[in-house]
């Protein structure tokens, strides 16, 4: 039986030193704990350090004193709810910062009152800072999509990005004034009959071929015709795969309307100069 229990107890300890967890059996009336020897060593105490409430606070980081005190007095003693909070101490032994995550189930007396109370306390100092180095990458990452998302809303073109089945992903404020918001909706209806509309779209031919495409179209306003160039490029996951399309459209208007006026006045020169040819032939004979 002692052979038994001693080999219970090591395999205790050594379960509590691969998962980091220590445990502890509070008395509630003096106020006075005991402690495993994992939890000796989270805390970075030894035998002759005074285990009672004051000892424990004074392990507590000193922002979080006040706020763990009215914990176990009020929600967990006063209301008799079980222990369960992450905070953090400043480690007797090193003195360095480490988060610990503490449980704890109370025992009751025949009135209800609060006898003892035994619980866990696990070192969570890496998960901690793993969750702060994601919660960093994520803030990082969310800058950085809002300041891709103002140089895109700012450029003057209009984008938008479509998956392969040609429903929107994302679309910018100019693409919307441009074309509109129902494009998503029309082309994946396109798409999904089968429609000649998608024949000869900058956004399906990238999809197919992978290729950049750039056509040109024209939409009747109230005050004329207003020309568009649309580009449309594939986009690449990391193993090359294509999993969507950027279009981007710009107005050329006014490039097109100077090209017609220049056109128009070439072909008056021409004409001028063909009469004025004619004359000197006539005059001539």
């Amino acid at each position: 039986a002692e052979r038994i229990l001693r080999e219970s107890e090591a395999m205790l300890k050594q379960s509590q030193r691969v998962a980091g967890v220590g445990h502890y059996n509070l008395d509630v009336a003096t106020g006075f704990w005991t402690s495993s020897e994992m939890l000796d060593e989270i805390f970075g105490i030894d035998a002759a350090y005074a285990r009672n409430v004051e000892g424990w606070l004074d392990l507590i980081h000193p922002e979080q004193r006040t706020e763990m005190l009215e914990y176990l007095s009020d929600h967990v003693l006063k209301d008799g709810n079980p222990y369960n909070k992450e905070y953090r101490i400043i480690r007797a032994s090193d003195h360095a910062e480490r988060w610990l995550h503490g449980l704890g189930e109370l025992e009751f007396n025949s009135d209800g009152q609060p006898v003892t109370m035994f619980g866990t306390i696990q070192d969570v100092t890496e998960r901690k800072r793993v969750e702060e180095s994601l919660k960093e990458a994520l803030v990082r990452t969310e800058d950085e999509k809002e300041k891709n998302r103002a140089i895109i809303e700012g450029i003057g073109d209009g984008v938008s990005i479509q998956n392969t089945d040609f429903k929107v992903l994302f679309q910018n404020q100019v693409h919307k004034d441009f074309i509109g918001d129902h494009l998503g909706e029309l082309c994946y209806q396109a798409y999904e009959k089968q429609d000649s509309i998608c024949d000869g779209c900058p956004v399906a031919l990238s999809l197919s071929d992978g290729k950049v495409h750039t056509t040109e179209r024209t939409v009747d306003f109230p005050d004329g015709k207003h020309y568009f160039e649309i580009t449309a490029s594939p986009l690449r996951n990391a193993e090359g795969l294509i999993i969507a399309g950027i279009e981007a459209v710009r107005e050329v208007t006014d490039r097109r309307r100077d090209e017609e006026e220049k056109e128009s006045l070439r072909a008056q020169l021409l004409q001028a100069q063909k009469m004025e040819a004619g004359g000197r032939l006539a005059g001539g004979v």
